[in-house]
C-alpha cells in the first residue's frame, strides 16, 4: 500500500539471525517492481520518406514505465510481429525504444506500420499504439 517508485522499487533483503550470536542463519533477496504505465509511443524520423532499395530505420519510443514496456512493430493488415531491435530504458524516467529496419521497395509506398506499447501496469485492452505511413521515393 502507498508505494512509490523512488522509495520502494528495487531489491530487498530478508535475514534471519541466530539469537544471542547474531550470526546469519538464512537470507533471501527479493526484487520489488512498482508498476507504472509508460507514456504514449512516438515515432522517429517524423518525416517518413525512404528511398527504394536503401535501408531505412523506423524507431518507436516510449518514455517511462515500470517495468520497461514491450514495444512491438506490425505491418497494418498483419498480426505477425516484425523483427526489431529493442533498447531498454531501465528506469521509469528513461526511454525504451524499438527500431525496425526495412529495405523498402516500390510496392511499400503507402505501407502503414503500427507500433504497440504495453507493460503490466496496464490492462491487455489498454495498449498504446500509433500508426505511420511510409513514403517511398522510387528511381
Amino acid at each position: 500500500m502507498n508505494t512509490s517508485y523512488s522509495r520502494d522499487n528495487g531489491r530487498f533483503e530478508c535475514r534471519v539471525k541466530a539469537s544471542g550470536t547474531g550470526a546469519d542463519v538464512h537470507q533471501e533477496y527479493y526484487n520489488l517492481t512498482v508498476l507504472t504505465p509508460p507514456q504514449p509511443p512516438f515515432v522517429e524520423p517524423v518525416e517518413l520518406r525512404a528511398t527504394e532499395d536503401e535501408k531505412f530505420d523506423l524507431t518507436c519510443s516510449s518514455i517511462g514505465g515500470s517495468p520497461d514496456p514491450t514495444i512491438t512493430w506490425y505491418r497494418v493488415g498483419s498480426e505477425k510481429p516484425l523483427k526489431s531491435t529493442i533498447t531498454k530504458g531501465g528506469s521509469k524516467d528513461l526511454r525504451t525504444s524499438s527500431t525496425l529496419s526495412i529495405v523498402p521497395r516500390r510496392e511499400d509506398d503507402g505501407a502503414k506500420f503500427r507500433c504497440v506499447v504495453w507493460n503490466r501496469a496496464m490492462s491487455e485492452k489498454d495498449k498504446l499504439e500509433t500508426t505511420v505511413t511510409l513514403s517511398v521515393n522510387c528511381e
